[in-house]
């Protein structure tokens, strides 16, 4: 159904074997207090059930797209393509948009004719849905610009930004397979700011802790890192075709940190990684507790234990870390 009448946002949502988190995330978006929207949902090649949820789900509001697996680019790039809404929105198939996230994040950039994207505080969540720690930040639009080039703050799924401004930079670079949000935000920074929705949290993203991929994640960073150089070249007046042509062929082994890593010893720090995640979000719930009700000098000391856990694993000598991680793993288990 073509809405471009009524359309104000159009919410992007690519799926790729998301079956599991899929009906949740999209009655998120259906469910919002802001109504002129369309969720255009491209369905990248599934093989699981994600198929038979889409066709049970009946909303006018719905665009579906079926296509062969292209990847999360190439599919948000079409699906972009064939959006009516004046801005974009962003929704990742197996996160969760709060009720008011496009009503305030619409009112933003009515209000900031110089704002190109906004993002807003975010909630990271685990695969149970349980809260491990809240991102937030001060709206300095300039700020916010300087700190993209050293590292990203905003999560993908969280930001709106204007679909003129998407076009006129070109926008996803599909040479980007990973971190392309970097890249877009990196780039649309150049000609207009980036803008944060101080309010509660807007946005839950979850985090899968018990299958990250090392490979997967390796290239993030890599990609991430060339989006940032790529982004100082520009600055500095030079191209950046090189550093992007040399992203066809990337692959892990060409990530120099890892290149000396026995596979042995990259499980280990992936266990690592995720224990202390784990840690950090068991110590938040734990807090919250502490401060509702008056525990007993046991517990106490069991949230003492935990926080002097996590300084240890941090600040040790990595050599030492990976030696002693399955013992702390034994502990928190």
């Amino acid at each position: 159904m073509n809405q471009s009448n009524n359309t104000i946002v159009s919410v992007i949502m690519s799926v790729y074997n998301g079956a599991r988190y899929l009906r949740d995330s999209i009655d998120s978006i259906l469910h919002q207090t802001f109504q002129h929207f369309e969720l255009v949902i491209i369905n990248d090649g599934s093989t699981d059930d994600t198929v038979k949820i889409l066709e049970e789900i009946n909303d006018h509001r719905i665009v579906l797209l079926n296509q062969e697996n292209l990847g999360l680019t190439k599919s948000l790039n079409r699906g972009a393509r064939i959006s009516n809404g004046k801005y974009i929105a962003r929704q990742d198939a197996d996160d969760i948009s709060l009720p008011n996230r496009l009503e305030q994040q619409v009112k933003f950039l009515n209000e900031n004719p110089d704002i190109g994207f906004v993002g807003g505080s975010y909630l990271l969540i685990d695969e149970n849905s349980s809260q491990l720690k809240i991102i937030e930040v001060k709206n300095n639009p300039p700020l916010l610009k300087t700190t993209l080039l050293k590292r990203n703050i905003f999560a993908h799924g969280s930001c709106m930004f204007r679909k003129d401004l998407f076009n006129d930079i070109g926008g996803y670079r599909e040479e980007f397979r990973y971190a392309q949000d970097i890249d877009l935000w990196l780039r649309m920074s150049e000609v207009a700011l980036p803008g944060w929705v101080e309010s509660p949290p807007l946005y839950k993203q979850r985090v899968h802790l018990n299958s990250v991929g090392r490979e997967k994640n390796n290239l993030q960073k890599k990609f991430a890192e060339t989006a940032m150089q790529a982004a100082a070249k520009r600055i500095n007046g030079t191209s950046d075709h090189e550093l992007i042509a040399d992203l066809k062929d990337c692959k892990v082994n060409n990530h120099k940190r890892f290149q000396s890593l026995s596979s042995e010893t990259e499980k280990l720090l992936l266990e690592n990684r995720i224990l202390l995640t784990n840690a950090k979000g068991h110590i938040i719930r734990k807090n919250i507790v502490l401060k509702k009700q008056s525990l007993g000098d046991s517990a106490k000391m069991d949230f003492q234990f935990f926080f002097l856990a996590i300084f240890l694993i941090s600040y040790i000598p990595q050599n030492l870390r990976i030696k002693i991680s399955k013992i702390v793993a034994n502990i928190f288990s």
